[in-house]
């Protein structure tokens, strides 16, 4: 009962914040308040069952999506929205937003939104990504859509080109379960239409992964396991695998770091892996300082408040 009443306040008050959708700072209230509810948690647990969270979160996916569909929303930030991935390609014409959903049984699924500057049709489109990963044997081997994705928290967008066409490889983490976690490599497109695709065979790795058109890694879920684009390198820089011990071989629950690295480099249109590759001592091509990458004309919430104290 508790529950329902709580559930209903929280429709109330999105309906009533949304009368007015050019309002983005009270969009943002709405949903900071929808956020924290499905992510309360007493100090050591979080406090919604299973079915209280999925219902939370699909007022708050569709009251998101709404906010997102208006004009002017991409350069709004929702920056007082915690425990969300919220990142902008570096030529500003992509936006990723992900989070997830921990289950009582260990397993997460992800939800999230991408915004594309179609600058054929001069307008902003919108996505709604559906996890469907818990559907794909074998999600290495498949093209994927915004309604048929492999889900993840994305921390990093990498922007490459081959000739006249551009790539977005996405770097994101996966909860997966109790046992592993998972850190994910995507290649992100756009056909002539203007739809995204995800997943495309860019990597040159090995024979056994030659039709591979996503990467996964999956290792202990104890254990924390780097991905990163290093602009001074310009190379995906990975920490290197291996199963602990050795005779586990396959049961990736097993896997650790073993302080090792490799990397990826993109040259002719691929990703081509470097194994043992020397992160800690080599010297880069370019020093790069690296910059925080803002998009045009953000409106950050934050500022305007600061002002009003």
């Amino acid at each position: 009962m508790k529950y329902l009443i709580s559930t209903i306040f929280l429709l109330s008050f999105l309906i009533v914040k949304s009368q007015d959708n050019s309002q983005f700072i009270e969009d943002e209230d709405s949903l900071v308040s929808g956020f924290n509810m499905l992510f309360e948690n007493d100090g050591t647990r979080y406090t919604k069952s299973d079915n209280e969270k999925d219902s939370i979160n699909a007022i708050l996916v569709d009251y998101f999506y709404n906010s997102l569909k208006q004009e002017g929303s991409f350069n709004y930030l929702y920056s007082s929205i915690k425990r969300i991935g919220n990142i902008y390609s570096n030529d500003k014409n992509i936006r990723l937003i992900t989070w997830n959903i921990k289950y009582k049984n260990g397993e997460y699924k992800y939800f999230g939104f991408m915004q594309h500057v179609n600058k054929k049709k001069n307008r902003i489109d919108t996505w709604m990504f559906v996890d469907e990963s818990a559907l794909m044997p074998e999600p290495e081997k498949l093209s994927l859509y915004h309604n048929h994705w492999y889900g993840a928290l994305y921390y990093q967008i990498v922007e490459k080109k081959d000739g006249g066409k551009k790539y977005y490889t996405l770097i994101g983490w996966d909860g997966n379960n109790y046992l592993s976690q998972k850190k994910v490599i995507e290649i992100l497109y756009f056909s002539s239409n203007g739809k995204p695709k995800f997943g495309k065979k860019l990597f040159k790795i090995d024979k056994e992964h030659r039709k591979d058109k996503r990467l996964i890694y999956e290792y202990n879920s104890q254990i924390v396991m780097s991905i990163q684009y290093d602009k001074r390198y310009k190379k995906i820089i990975i920490d290197h695998l291996r199963p602990e011990p050795k005779s586990m071989k396959g049961q990736y629950e097993f896997y650790v770091t073993d302080g090792s690295y490799d990397a990826l480099e993109f040259k002719m249109g691929k990703w081509y892996l470097i194994e043992d590759f020397n992160a800690k001592n080599e010297r880069p091509k370019e020093e790069i300082i690296p910059q925080k990458i803002k998009p045009k004309k953000l409106y950050n919430s934050n500022k305007k408040e600061k002002k009003q104290e």
